[in-house]
């Protein structure tokens, strides 16, 4: 009978064969082929497309929820990202109104698309303004709250920094604030006689008068830096007379 032992034996346990999952990538037809298990593939390839969808949903809801501003569609983002941005020789930058409230002298800058083709701005402009004295100082960016408010349709709101898409013959506006007294001094203020404004990602700058038409019918203050908002489209603000 021997010794009663029961001889060992090795079991092969025969792992199961992968399946392989074909899904097109990109949209020239282009196939790739992903490994995975029988029972986590067609989950896996059927749930990774509708995961990165809804984080860029998510994502994209977020950021309009902070801006103010309304999410652009896929079909949007993608035009404006095909549009060139505005040169400056695309643009007539000049006033479009000036006036002064208090010690305080307001001017609308516009920009305006004299070229055939369409293009697009976004942000700030470069402004360095030049006074009677041959000083020079450049505009500080700031928001339109508080400073525009009363420039803005809706005033509740800040408007974001959005890209404005300009056809031929249609503008966007930027707002520049110039103080028109000395904190603590009777003294006169200079004024500004000169501006020198390169519209947002542009180094190349367009020359203004610091003399303004409009209900100013004078020149730009220069007791201070002058502060400059974002450029905003038409449908944002307020244009006065």
């Amino acid at each position: 009978m021997g010794s009663g032992k029961v001889p060992a034996t090795t079991a092969r346990v025969r792992a199961p064969t992968p399946r392989t999952a074909v899904h097109q990538t990109g949209s020239g037809g282009r196939c790739s082929r992903v490994s995975c298990s029988r029972v986590l593939c067609p989950r896996v390839v059927a749930a990774a497309p509708i995961v990165v969808f809804m984080m860029v949903v998510l994502q994209a809801n977020a950021s309009g929820a902070m801006s103010g501003l309304r999410t652009p569609n896929r079909n949007e983002l993608g035009r404006i990202a095909t549009i060139e941005k505005c040169a400056t020789k695309q643009l007539h930058v000049h006033y479009q109104r000036a006036v002064s409230v208090a010690t305080v002298t307001y001017v609308t800058l516009a920009y305006t698309n004299v070229a055939a083709a369409r293009c697009a701005i976004s942000g700030w402009p470069l402004i360095v303004a030049i006074d009677n004295t041959g000083r020079s100082r450049t505009a500080t960016h700031t928001g339109m709250l508080p400073t525009f408010q009363p420039e803005l349709k809706n005033e509740s709101r800040a408007p974001g920094v959005p890209t404005v898409v300009l056809r031929h013959g249609q503008s966007a506006y930027s707002f520049l604030a110039a103080d028109g007294v000395y904190p603590n001094s009777s003294k006169r203020c200079p004024s500004y006689v000169r501006l020198l404004v390169s519209p947002p990602h542009n180094r190349q700058n367009a020359t203004l008068s610091g003399w303004v038409a409009s209900r100013l019918n004078g020149f730009i203050p220069a007791c201070n830096h002058p502060v400059v908002s974002q450029v905003l489209p038409a449908s944002d603000v307020r244009l006065f007379n």
